[in-house]
């Protein structure tokens, strides 16, 4: 991101973390310019990654709680709280939005192929993180002979999200932004049939 024309913004354990992403859904809500982004000009945000994001939530949290004495047990619910107020609201908001996560996946005896579990990050909020977007994509490393290509899973093992209505192979090789709006836009032009 670093070296293209995308307006970018890191946020780390240094700044307050849940504040910044909230002013940001604000300014951008707003139609507002800040500091890096005019956000007139924007119809995508991306957050890379949401697992990132939630670990640096969790130990903001964890700060606070020892700073005013709060129970520990308490930590897990108030990430699901943020975790639910950050990607609801640009979920919610006009913009395509999209978030990156790593997957959790496990082994399968019979055929030894690795199955896509669900996302990888702490908290009970990754239970309900597929039904917060549209579409949800597993990126997975394929190796094929010395090449490696790159594959993206449509479903969890055996599961589909009851939201999306769109027909999906289960499978996309080689997945780029333009090849996934290109099978979203026949499978809304199958449903309208």
């Amino acid at each position: 991101m670093h070296n293209s024309h995308i307006p970018y913004m890191t946020i780390d354990g240094t700044m307050q973390v849940y504040e910044t992403i909230m002013a940001i859904l604000d300014d951008a809500r707003k139609g507002k310019a800040n500091d890096l982004v005019d956000f007139a000009n924007v119809d995508t945000i991306i957050l890379d990654s949401i697992w990132k994001t939630s670990d640096l939530l969790l130990e903001e949290i964890k700060e606070e709680a020892q700073n005013t004495g709060k129970a520990n047990y308490d930590n897990w619910g108030e990430l699901l709280t943020r975790m639910s107020k950050i990607v609801d609201g640009f979920a919610a908001s006009d913009f395509n939005f999209i978030a990156t996560c790593g997957e959790a996946t496990r082994q399968d005896e019979m055929d030894a192929e690795e199955k896509v579990i669900t996302f990888n990050f702490s908290g009970s909020y990754r239970n309900r993180l597929p039904y917060s977007f549209d579409f949800n994509l597993y990126m997975k490393e394929v190796k094929r002979g010395k090449e490696v290509v790159y594959v993206a899973n449509t479903k969890e093992e055996n599961k589909r999200t009851a939201k999306s209505r769109v027909s999906m192979p289960r499978q996309i090789p080689d997945p780029s932004f333009d090849k996934i709006q290109e099978f979203v836009n026949k499978g809304l032009a199958h449903k309208e049939l």
